[in-house]
């Protein structure tokens, strides 16, 4: 650890820093995982950290490597004690590698419920929100991120408060893309329970979803088709969806797909949700709506391979339940 502690101490601006960041993974490679836990708690990383406010792409690259590497062997509790503010401020960093490297490090801190208290305290959910508006590999890790927070004992109602509420509204509100994320993330946080899904329903998101059935978009339609596929994994879900009328949209959907000029897309989403609510409750979805029976007798009598092997999967699927 010495030699670790030199090389930090050489990272001064005008010194050459990319080198000594380079030496450092060779400079540990004998030690032991215990004996690197046991020693960065005695070592400080912001020399590297302030390595990746320069502007040389390969120095931050460097950077990001060496505190992918350390980090990984610091504890979670540290971490966010020494370097959670940085970490905030690194969110705004123009290299999704540094928000890449920040996010996976806040996911590892939200995975202890009393850390996840802490960062809802320190106001770092709405900073990592943010960056649902990112590239779509930040994005999806935001949303991972956010999952695992509402799944904390204060994570839902972090989620839930109205500061939140209104950023998220915002972000949905600038582009299509955008709602389909913030609205991905909400249905996922629904399907974790009953609390979970009161308490997206209470903040309107379900209720977006459900109009985007009504819209001609059919990118759109078709995308909110998958999440509330996801939804109906869930039993409670199948209850909300229900209770809400959505099933008989989903119903009249189905109905008309056959005149629906993009029906040979359409089609397989639907029976994909149909096939899941079959899936755990069979006899009562083909007695209640026979729509969806009559749609895989239809698809299995059809000349299309493609619809007959999604039938006769569906079928398959249903009938293992």
């Amino acid at each position: 650890m010495d030699k670790l502690s030199s090389l930090l101490t050489s990272l001064e601006p005008g010194s050459d820093r990319l080198a000594a960041l380079e030496a450092v993974k060779p400079a540990l490679s004998t030690l032991s995982r215990q004996e690197l836990v046991d020693g960065l708690r005695d070592v400080s990383l912001l020399p590297v950290f302030d390595c990746l406010n320069g502007g040389e792409p390969s120095l931050i690259q460097a950077a990001c490597s060496v505190l992918q590497h350390l980090l990984g062997f610091t504890d979670p509790a540290l971490v966010l004690e020494r370097y959670g503010g940085l970490m905030v401020h690194g969110l705004v960093h123009q290299d999704e590698n540094v928000v890449l490297l920040i996010l996976k490090q806040m996911s590892r801190c939200i995975l202890d419920d009393e850390l996840a208290l802490l960062v809802i305290q320190r106001d770092m959910v709405r900073p990592v929100l943010d960056k649902l508006e990112g590239e779509l590999v930040v994005a999806t890790e935001v949303i991972n991120w956010a999952v695992l927070l509402a799944e904390t004992p204060g994570g839902v109602s972090a989620l839930s408060t109205p500061e939140v509420v209104t950023q998220l509204q915002g972000i949905a509100s600038k582009s299509t893309i955008l709602q389909m994320r913030v609205l991905d993330l909400m249905v996922r946080v629904a399907t974790l329970g009953q609390e979970h899904l009161q308490s997206v329903q209470t903040s309107g998101f379900l209720e977006q979803l459900i109009k985007i059935l009504h819209k001609e978009d059919f990118l759109l339609k078709l995308n909110c088709v998958e999440l509330l596929t996801t939804l109906a994994l869930a039993p409670h879900g199948q209850k909300y969806m229900e209770s809400a009328g959505v099933l008989t949209i989903m119903t009249t959907l189905l109905e008309d797909c056959p005149n629906h000029p993009f029906a040979d897309i359409l089609l397989p989403g639907l029976v994909k949700f149909w096939g899941n609510l079959a899936h755990t409750r069979p006899q009562y979805i083909m007695t209640k709506f026979p729509v969806f029976l009559n749609a895989l007798v239809n698809m299995v009598q059809s000349d299309d391979f493609t619809a007959q092997s999604i039938a006769f999967e569906t079928i398959g699927y249903i009938g293992v339940s």
